[in-house]
């Protein structure tokens, strides 16, 4: 046929629509009625079945009448005996083409389902059944959701790739069709057509067909193995009753289906869903874990030889047990080796499933460890290997989702891929393997490799020893020489006393606890009484500020969660009360008792109201407490800190271990950590420079090993058993154990080879629900409580019930109970060892285990705990971002607290996700604080503008992070940035400050950083602004008047007055001590050493500079130590200790850069040029001096000190023209300034001298006049006439003026 031809005298054939692989389209128009209609015609070449079941499905589809299927208009045969059929012309999309385009609406996707469901329902009714339902047999009529048709009933043909169906050997498309047919089954029924149109939904709903691969074959095999996932796991928004019904029509076995198209429109039409609903109910959230759990499954696929035939389904019991129908035939019959591959299979405990095109998958789901599972599935494929020496086969592994059925998902896809691999030429094809597989096969097999990958050969002959029987508890062995160090070191701390720190590395399970219990048991036997402080990492709480303080506090406290909070706080206060009193012991009730769960009584207290709004301060708060109880407590009796599993510690406590074994040198303290060996990689340099021993267990000797083995199991077994336990075990001491407790349970198979493999066969062998309770622990971390776990398991289930299983837990020496608990009535249980909640955790599917930590998450919260990191951390993998959030924001600030820097951009960031635009701004400020101490001044600016553009104008927080952004402007040397910030701080004016003593404070701390700018007029108006609000805050509130202080004594300096900066200076100090603020107040400290050099108290500045160096590294600030050993360099210079003096700026001078702190490193640079130029080395003093004026140029006042340091190198070697032009050029920056912090003698006298050595004596007299008369007019601003004589005659340039200026009789 062609266009033009008339078929039947009645449609005259218009143009080619389409075609496919049994035949064409065409458009024609029909004579009889005038309209337009489609005609199909079958290829003349077809296969006579093919004919036959054409002609056959016509003639039925001629008795169907619905509008859900596409009319019939007529059908015959041609002038040359092909077979063609008329159907009415559709003008639209296909639902395929739909779905690619737009997608459907929740209510429009049911709409769709119950319209060809009602269509389908009027064909089955006719006894006829689609087979190839998908969506492109789906037709939207005028593209519309509301007028659908049912195309192609019975014609399987591939168009565009979509249909991947294949006359006489699959009827239907892979993605869609019922499990039945992939098998090849002749019996298919209507069911079949309700498992294609529930894929059809739930593609509709999710946008992805439920058993989706790349290859057919893949796609096959997941709808005959996988379980579809539920709608609700893909899709919100999806009814309960919807996702329901939805995997009843996907359900495997045919009887659990809506019966045919008719019941499944009923049930369709029961949601009560109509095209135009509103937006519809969520699904209801899961109440509980489910029963599935991630599993190692193993398979072998291989496939049989043309003509070959498969085991008839109901004949083997090794085969598919999910076809119900008794005695159906499949597409393949059982004959040839069948028999033979069924026994194999059986042997090695596997299913075996078939498809219609020969394709077998062995399946073997583990009952113990991952590695025998992978040893069967090896050796059932080397047996099949020897039935079907011709055939492709691959052996692939993987963890998948289980529950009552298999796990396969990605599985089956590499299996496939890899059966698809060609073999080389003249050789059998291999036995492919995957990566997964290959490494679960132990030496025992024979794995090699070509250019396809890796294949199979064989398995090795090696000797294999049978198990024991027998069992007992293990003890700790063969670590004789690693105690005699700790008991030397214990010794040496307790007696002398000196503090000592020893810190055990082992992988787990090397007996790391087993060693602490037995040193424990060790000292407590030679000592009357000792004090023992444990904490313990956690993976939940591992980030969390001081985790392990508390925990170390709770235990000497005797604190458990059901005691009331009075009782828990009396408690507390009579255990540190032992050796405290006084204010020592307010305050380590204020700042100690919240870290182990006991908030302060006081509430009011200036101190903790001070702490509160400065995180940083919080920590140094702590870190006094701590140390003061450590004294008194070494006082009365030697003290031992057991830190176990600090591999999940939090860096707070890590550091503060590394301060109190500082600050309490000669303390019999004695630190124990027990880590696993990558602690060097998670704290870096661990408490260095400190009385440090690292110890590493090796393992296990095997004369130890042996004598373990004895010792528990007795003589009843042979040294041929001992020695292979031994051996197995590899010096490790869990895998031993875990050894001994396999022997005990009688289990008879191969011992497996990975103590992770262990583990799992210990968990495979317990109840589904005993897993299930552990995977509801693992959720938690190390530790999990009763009424937690329940919570996890869902509705239905009571707590007590609870109570056998986790008995039995016990028994079989998973978990323990401990005696005390953190929560109220809750009991507490933990996992014995790590890789047992590791195993049980791994287990988990991906839903669960975002369901149970949202669910812990809220249950934690519920029960009182207030750990942010843990509480955050739980809802982040929950996906409860908004609460995350919330808690991510309170980790920041604890971070902050205990100095994690680090830890707090991190935590920020994270909260950030789900937060509020206000709330970002915040995060955003915690942020900059913590680059600015990280002495990231760049990272920190940028932070703090992104905090003030999304925080209220005018607020407290806005203020707070323009003070954070204004002092990082001036680091930087962003003169115009600064300026347009002071504007943006000036605008609000004085009353939005109110009495907001933050605001307050915020101001002050940007009026400082704009006079040391060189921004006078801009820190006037700023400090007039703060006149009319400051002072009434600053009688109530001691951080505000500590900072106005500060600000007056910055703007004194600048105004040439550094006593009167001293003084102001001297009183911010108690100020900020007042409130706790310890890193201000070291700042406090600096400032005030700096104005005694200027007034020539060198000694004073001296001792103070050192001290405060100390302090400043032990808390931490490193901007601070580095002022320090700036301000060192002239105050050692000033006694002649040029080459300390020189050490201490360059280090200063490093720190500075690495900080991009471009004004304090100019600073530090004309403070080395000064000590060159004493030391005579002139050209290095000229170089520093030019590098200085260089890297302030953006800051007018210091800019013009370094011009002076330059010029006077300049005059040092005689070039008096340069040195007059740079001296020159200094004065004349210096008269647009509105004064000078520092340096102005210094460049008053080298500009006169510069000029008297160009010969301009006159005007060289003159300026010399005026140096002298502003140097004397600055000291008779001073009332100490012992502090005047100091400024004029010990500051050397001061003196100098003084001296020339006698010379020159000026």
């Amino acid at each position: 046929m062609k266009p033009g031809d008339v078929v039947a005298d009645r449609f005259e054939l218009e143009k080619v629509a389409g075609s496919g692989g049994m035949g064409k389209v065409f458009r024609a128009k029909d004579r009889k009625t005038g309209g337009i209609v489609a005609l199909k015609v079958l290829w003349a070449h077809a296969h006579q079945d093919t004919e036959t079941r054409f002609v056959r499905e016509a003639e039925l589809l001629e008795g169907l009448d619905h509008p859900g299927i596409v009319r019939h208009m007529a059908h015959g045969l041609g002038a040359e005996g092909e077979p063609w059929l008329a159907l009415e012309w559709l003008e639209g999309e296909t639902l395929g083409e739909r779905l690619r385009r737009t997608g459907l609406d929740a209510a429009e996707s049911v709409g769709v389902a119950r319209r060809v469901a009602e269509a389908l329902g009027v064909a089955h009714a006719a006894g006829i059944v689609h087979r190839d339902l998908k969506p492109a047999n789906i037709f939207l009529v005028g593209q519309s959701a509301t007028d659908v048709r049912l195309l192609d009933f019975g014609i399987a043909r591939v168009e565009g790739g979509e249909a991947l169906t294949h006359t006489g050997y699959v009827l239907g498309t892979p993605a869609y069709m019922a499990p039945e047919q992939a098998r090849g089954s002749k019996r298919i029924d209507a069911r079949a057509d309700v498992f294609a149109l529930g894929c059809v939904l739930f593609h509709c709903l999710t946008g992805r067909p439920p058993f989706a691969a790349e290859e057919m074959h893949a796609a096959l095999l997941k709808v005959v193995l996988e379980e579809a996932p539920r709608v609700s796991s893909l899709r919100t928004g999806v009814p309960e009753a919807l996702d329901a019904l939805v995997a009843r029509m996907l359900a495997k076995a045919p009887k659990d289906r809506p019966k045919d198209g008719i019941a499944a429109a009923a049930e369709i039409a029961a949601l009560g869903i109509i095209e135009d609903t509103d937006a519809i109910e969520a699904s209801l959230r899961p109440s509980g874990l489910t029963g599935k759990e991630r599993r190692v499954v193993s398979l072998v696929l291989t496939k049989l030889p043309a003509g070959e035939r498969a085991p008839r389904a109901g004949e083997s019991e090794v085969f598919a047990p999910t076809l119900e129908l008794a005695g159906a035939e499949t597409a393949i019959e059982a004959g040839g080796r069948a028999r033979s591959l069924e026994a194999i299979v059986e042997r090695y405990g596997g299913r075996l499933d078939a498809l219609s095109d020969g394709t077998l998958v062995v399946s073997l789901l583990s009952t113990g460890a991952a590695t025998d599972q992978a040893a069967r599935a090896a050796r059932s494929a080397l047996d099949l290997r020897a039935a079907l020496p011709e055939a492709p086969m691959a052996l692939v592994a993987g963890a998948e989702v289980s529950s009552e059925g298999l796990p396969m998902g990605a599985v089956i896809e590499r299996g496939v891929r890899l059966l698809g691999k060609k073999a080389a030429a003249g050789k059998a094809p291999p036995i492919r393997l995957d990566d997964v597989m290959a490494g679960l096969l132990d030496v025992r097999f024979d794995v090699d490799g070509d250019e396809g990958g890796l294949y199979l050969r064989g398995e090795r002959d090696v000797a294999e020893a049978a198990r024991t029987l027998l069992g007992r508890p293990t003890h700790c062995v063969g670590r004789e020489s690693e105690m005699a160090i700790l008991m030397a070191l214990v010794d040496e701390c307790f007696d002398e006393p000196l503090s000592r720190a020893a810190v055990i590395l082992a992988a787990p399970g090397m007996g790391k606890s087993r060693l602490r219990h037995e040193l424990l048991r060790k000292v407590r036997e030679q000592r009357d009484s000792i004090g023992v402080w444990v904490g313990q990492g956690d993976p939940m709480s591992q980030n969390s500020p001081f985790a392990l303080v508390g925990q170390m506090l709770r235990g000497q406290a005797g604190l458990s969660g059901g005691m009331p909070l009075d009782v828990q706080r009396q408690r507390l206060r009579a255990r540190l009360g032992r050796h405290l009193a006084g204010k020592a012991l307010e305050r380590a009730m204020m700042f100690l008792g919240p870290l182990a769960g006991v908030a302060p009584v006081d509430e009011e207290s200036i101190e903790l109201r001070a702490a509160r709004r400065d995180p940083l301060l919080m920590g140094d708060q702590i870190r006094a407490a701590w140390e003061d109880l450590l004294r008194v407590e070494t006082d009365e009796r030697p003290a031992m800190l057991i830190l176990e599993d600090l591999h999940w510690g939090d860096r707070p406590t890590v550091k503060l271990v590394d301060e109190m074994l500082r600050a309490l040198p000669e303390r019999p303290i004695f630190v124990l950590a027990l880590s696993r060996p990558d602690l060097p990689e998670i704290f870096p340099r661990l408490w260095e420079g400190r009385p440090l021993q690292e110890i590493r267990l090796k393992e296990l000797s095997k004369k130890a090993a042996e004598r373990l083995v004895r010792e528990v199991l007795g003589d009843r077994i042979p040294d041929a058993m001992v020695a292979r336990l031994v051996e197995r075990a590899g010096g490790n001491a869990f895998y031993l154990e875990e050894l001994i407790r396999a022997a005990e349970s009688g289990r008879a198979a191969e011992l497996p080879e990975t103590v992770l493999a262990m583990v799992e066969a210990r968990l495979i062998a317990l109840a589904p629900e005993a897993r299930r309770l552990l995977r509801a622990g693992s959720v938690f971390g190390q530790v999990f409580w009763r009424g937690g776990a329940a919570a996890l398991l869902g509705e239905g289930l009571r707590e007590d019930a609870l109570a056998p299983m986790l008995a039995d837990l016990c028994a079989r020496e998973l978990v323990v109970k401990r005696a005390q608990s953190r929560f109220p009535a809750q009991e507490e249980v933990a996992f014995r060892h790590a890789l047992v909640r590791e195993a049980a955790y791994a287990a988990l599917t991906e839903a669960d285990r975002a369901l149970g930590h949202a669910l812990a998450g809220a249950w934690l919260e519920e029960a009182g705990e207030r750990d942010a990191v843990v509480l955050a951390e739980h809802y982040e993998r929950g996906g409860v971002p908004a609460r995350a959030a919330t808690w991510y924001r309170r980790a920041a600030e604890q971070a902050l607290e205990g100095n994690d820097f680090r830890a707090a951009i991190e935590r920020a960031e994270k909260g950030a996700r789900g937060a509020s635009a206000e709330a970002r701004g915040e995060l955003a400020w915690i942020q900059a604080e913590a680059f600015r101490w990280l002495g990231e001044a760049a990272e920190a600016s940028a932070r703090a503008a992104r905090a003030m553009q999304a925080l209220p104008r005018g607020s407290g927080a806005w203020y707070g992070a323009a003070a954070t952004a204004a002092s990082m402007l001036v680091r930087l040397g962003q003169k115009d940035a600064l300026e347009d910030l002071a504007k943006a701080v000036r605008s609000p004016g004085a009353e939005a400050m109110g009495s907001s003593a933050p605001a307050v404070s915020a101001v002050a701390h940007v009026a400082a950083s704009l006079l040391h700018a060189g921004e006078h007029a801009g820190a006037e108006e700023l400090i007039g602004q703060l006149g009319m609000v400051a002072w009434p805050i600053a009688e109530r509130d001691q951080g505000v008047a500590a900072r106005l202080y500060a600000l007056h004594a910055s703007r004194a300096l600048c105004a040439g007055d550094p006593a009167a900066s001293l003084l102001a200076t001297e009183r911010s100090i108690p100020a900020f001590l007042a409130t706790g603020n310890r890193r201000d107040a070291c700042v406090g400290r600096v400032n005030a050493a700096h104005a005694r050099i200027q007034l020539g108290l060198f000694a004073e500045a001296e001792r103070d500079l050192v001290e405060l160096l100390g302090e400043a590294r032990r808390l931490g600030l490193s901007n601070v130590a580095a002022l320090a050993k700036q301000n060192l360099g002239p105050a050692l210079a000033a006694r002649g200790a040029l080459e300390e003096a020189e050490k201490h700026v360059r280090e200063a001078i490093a720190d500075f850069a690495k900080q991009s702190n471009r004004r304090q490193e100019g600073r530090a640079r004309i403070y080395l040029s000064a000590l060159l130029l004493a030391r005579g080395d002139l050209e290095a003093a000229e170089i520093e001096a030019e590098s200085a004026a260089e890297a302030l140029a953006a800051i007018g006042p210091l800019r013009a000190f370094a011009l002076a340091a330059w010029a006077r190198a300049l005059l040092a070697q005689g070039n008096w023209p340069s040195g007059l032009g740079i001296a020159g050029a200094a004065m004349g920056l210096f008269a647009s300034l509105g004064g000078m912090e520092e340096g102005e003698a210094l460049l008053r006298l080298v500009y006169a001298e510069a000029l008297v050595a160009s010969g301009s004596a006159a005007s060289g007299k003159t300026a010399m006049f005026q140096a002298r008369t502003r140097l004397l007019a600055r000291a008779n601003r001073m009332t100490d006439g012992a502090m005047r004589e100091s400024f004029l005659e010990r500051v050397p340039e001061n003196a100098r003026t003084m001296e020339r200026g006698r010379e020159l009789g000026a």
